[in-house]
């Protein structure tokens, strides 16, 4: 009997610890969602996309208890699983192979204009700059430059 109760206290126990790490995240998958006062800009946090279902008509995010989360600001009507959400994760996959893979680089970069994340793009600009093979001189640098100083005079 003494047993039996330590087992279901077990279990119990344990589907408590799991169900609220589940909870952890929004029924849309997001961590936390916490508004600007300066408008509609958010900073969110949500778990990346299961590699595996990237390619799905609606892919699925990854346990946040894995460790693998998105630090995102910006809209804040943002969807991880949105479609511009789906082509970073690319972009990110494909510098995880590369890490110096200029054109990964670039679209990143222009990709981030697209979500309102200037700086973001500046990052990917400045890596350009030193994965260039004469500093700041090739295609990719070239056409980010001009995306973000378009960008800037919109």
């Amino acid at each position: 009997m003494k047993t039996m109760k330590s087992v279901l206290s077990v279990l119990v126990l344990a589907g408590a610890m799991g169900s609220s790490i589940a909870s952890a995240a929004g029924a849309d998958g997001v961590i936390l969602k916490d508004a600007s006062t300066e408008g509609s800009y958010c900073h969110m946090k949500f778990p990346a996309i299961d590699e595996r279902t990237l390619g799905s008509k609606r892919p699925v995010l990854k346990d946040p208890s894995l460790g693998d989360i998105i630090d995102f600001y910006g809209s804040c009507n943002h969807d991880p699983l949105g479609k511009d959400e789906i082509h970073a994760q690319h972009y990110r996959m494909a510098l995880k192979i590369d890490a110096n893979h200029r054109s990964a680089h670039e679209y990143l970069g222009e990709l981030y204009l697209d979500m309102n994340q200037p700086a973001n793009a500046e990052k990917q600009l400045q890596v350009l700059r030193r994965t260039c093979p004469l500093i700041g001189k090739c295609a990719e640098y070239d056409d980010l430059k001009a995306a973000i100083e378009k960008y800037k005079t919109q």
